[in-house]
């Protein structure tokens, strides 16, 4: 087992601001403290954890210095910084020791370090009841119960005090005390304050043993009685109790604006990840930051729970994949019987003939299909086989379709994507067959395809999608459905089956396995037949096994009698509810319904001086304050309920009041509690 000291220090004190680089007896603080746990013989390593601030710094140098680790993590949440450090070392058993701490004996830091290797217990300490002088604070415990503190503690004072959790809960932990034979508590040998500087100093000027023990200590105490007086109006554990009148105030603030771990998480995540998320529309960004969840830890059904451990009705449900439910038992059924066989295979497994057969059924427009992994790569797929198919290069599009660059290039966010690549796309305007005509006339006989998203706004006008067949085909091109969100949630089929209008080649992805990373092109046997002449689709994990497992399982969920039927009524009775709301408040000009069942919701327009992203964060810190997770445009799955929906409705019916408020003072920064919405895009990004 690995035993690791951590050394809780940082500059900010706020009553006495840069302390541990003050001098005790000579040399800084830090370097004090330090000198003494390293004399403890029962330790494999020393960690000296501060905060991430600037100011900490010469911390971790003088660490470094000193020869053990040095380790920057959350300013408040010391918790957090305490499981990472730990994390850092590979801790089975963790020793906190504070930073203010110039008398902590090594002596009693090996024996509570035997007592609790000798013991079956989670926690042990000096401190429950104290009988140890304030200043000789030593705490063992076990990684796996810090672990639990880490992932079920809110409170403030169980944040920044790392053990309370554990001390506190009975129930959950195990733990006994180290006392002393005789109770010293009520002597003061920390250093807080700037009396308690000059009380250790004169201790310290009075003692001639280097390597002095609590004995030697309470000897020139016990000689100079008087000395006591320096700093004897203290009380014990100021910090703590302060903490805990944070916790008064915290009670009365509602648990769902209570982001601890994830504003810790947030922080750490934005050094090593970009947008601190692997998707744009799942980040921080589009989450009112600082009063929003940013950090999920499980779901289950239309549920999700938060790192803080807030529960919220679900309606982003992962931007569109989760079509039954969270952790749906079926699904991971399927998922863990496969799991036993095998993830990824050398060769190809029946699993990918069986999905093949199962969809090629289910879809319109597909006679043969490829599996690949994100929606993304479907559409660039079908745009690369309508090219080789047709000869010509121009592609016209209406809709999102992903991040590669033939699409991404015709957007703002075109950086790094090749200027000849950027000219191959044209848009053109949904439900306005017009607009398409003049890019075929614009390029005549260079258009390979057309694709579009078939389902937008509020549906397709009637007969714009059979003129747009119409159209393309008589210019030589191919009609390509993008049913990355359409397909698996308007119907199995897609908006081909719902419109009854077959494309060429069709895109799928998202809700296809409930969550599982599953994307598929869908088309004509003579087109999907160049993949065996030189277009080259191919992707090593597109027939990874347990997303194959989760589709199947989907699929026959998905055809059972009842189930689009409830999803598609969920979805229909919150159209009606949010337009009729809409109506009723006036808010036409500002707000507007976009999208059909099961996919839809408000959208919010700049008018004058009130932007729509301004209107948009009103809105969804509401929903959230409401235990609602929203990003505007809805989505709904097998396991919600009409009861959820109501929630909704009323959560939605209070933000809308609160936009009606915000555009009739022209002051939305007034209602806005935390960061504004800032989408990468106008309208929704996957």
């Amino acid at each position: 087992m690995t035993t690791a000291i951590i050394i809780q220090a940082r500059m900010g004190s706020t009553r006495l601001p840069g302390k541990m680089m003050m001098n005790v007896a000579g040399i800084p603080l830090n370097e004090y403290v330090i000198s003494r746990v390293k004399q403890s013989q029962k330790v494999n390593t020393i960690i000296l954890a501060t905060g991430n601030g600037n100011e900490n710094a010469i911390l971790l140098q003088e660490a470094a210095r000193q020869g053990i680790v040095g380790f920057a993590g959350s300013e408040d949440d010391v918790l957090d910084r305490y499981y990472q450090a730990a994390l850092l070392a590979n801790a089975s058993i963790v020793v906190r020791i504070t930073g203010d701490c110039p008398f902590i004996d090594p002596t009693i830091i090996d024996a509570v370090i035997s007592l609790f290797e000798n013991s079956n217990v989670d926690y042990i300490s000096t401190n429950h009841p104290a009988t140890f002088p304030d200043g000789y604070d030593v705490e063992v415990f076990s990684s796996d119960a810090m672990e639990k503190a880490w992932k079920e503690a809110t409170i403030p004072s169980d944040r920044e005090h790392v053990t309370p959790y554990i001390w506190r809960n009975d129930t959950l932990f195990t733990k006994i005390n180290y006392a002393h034979n005789e109770d010293l508590s009520s002597l003061r040998v920390t250093i807080d304050e700037p009396e308690d500087l000059e009380f250790v100093n004169k201790i310290l000027k009075l003692t001639p043993i280097k390597n002095h023990r609590l004995t030697d200590i309470i000897s020139v105490i016990r000689a100079h009685p008087e000395l006591t007086q320096i700093n004897n109006e203290f009380e014990r554990n100021e910090g703590y109790a302060r903490s805990l009148a944070k916790d008064q105030e915290f009670s009365q603030v509602d648990d769902r604006k209570k982001w601890i771990r994830s504003t810790s998480l947030l922080a750490r995540a934005k050094k090593l990840i970009p947008t601190a998320s692997q998707t744009y529309s799942k980040s921080y960004n589009y989450f009112c930051e600082g009063a929003s969840p940013a950090f999920l830890a499980k779901g289950k059904n239309g549920y999700v729970w938060d790192v803080d451990r807030n529960q919220f009705i679900d309606f982003v449900l992962g931007l569109g994949p989760i079509t039954i439910g969270y952790a749906n038992e079926e699904v991971n059924n399927a998922i863990i019987n496969q799991l036993s066989n095998g993830i990824s295979f050398s060769l190809p497994i029946e699993l990918e003939l069986k999905l093949a057969e199962k969809l090629i059924e289910i879809i319109p427009c597909a006679e043969m299909v490829k599996f690949v992994k994100n929606g993304s790569d479907a559409t660039a797929a079908a745009v690369r086989l309508a090219r080789a198919y047709t000869g010509k290069e121009v592609v016209l599009c209406s809709g999102y379709h992903g991040y590669q660059d033939w699409y991404i290039g015709s957007t703002e966010n075109n950086k790094g994507v090749p200027v000849d690549v950027q000219k191959l796309v044209k848009k053109f305007e949904y439900n306005n067959i017009e607009s398409v005509k003049k890019l075929f006339e614009d390029h005549q006989g260079d258009v390979a395809a057309v694709i579009l998203e078939p389902c937008q706004a509020e549906g397709p006008n009637k007969g714009f999608l059979e003129k747009l067949k119409e159209l393309t085909h008589q210019y030589g091109a191919l009609l390509i459905f993008d049913e990355v969100v359409s397909g698996f949630r308007m119907a199995l089929g897609g908006a081909q089956e719902v419109y009854a209008i077959t494309p060429d080649l069709a895109s799928f992805g998202k809700g296809i396995a409930n969550g599982a990373s599953l994307s598929i092109i869908a088309g004509r046997a003579d087109i999907m037949k160049l993949i065996d002449h030189g277009v080259f689709i191919s992707t090593t994990f597109g027939g990874e096994a347990t997303c194959l497992a989760a589709a199947l399982k989907t699929i026959e969920i998905l055809e059972r009698p009842n189930s689009f039927p409830h999803i598609l009524s969920l979805g229909n009775k919150w159209i009606n509810a949010i337009k009729q709301m809409i109506e009723e408040k006036g808010l036409r000009e500002y707000v507007e319904v976009y999208g059909v069942s099961p996919h839809a919701g408000p959208t919010f327009k700049t008018v004058g001086p009130i932007h729509s992203h301004d209107l948009f964060t009103i809105y969804q810190q509401t929903l959230i304050e409401n235990n609602i997770l929203s990003v505007g445009v809805n989505n709904f799955c097998l396991t919600h309920t009409d009861e959820d929906i109501q929630k909704l409705i009323d959560a939605a019916n209070k933000g809308l009041d609160l936009v009606a408020q915000a555009i009739k003072t022209g002051d939305p920064d007034s209602l806005i509690k935390g960061e504004k919405f800032r989408p990468i895009f106008g309208r929704r990004s996957s």
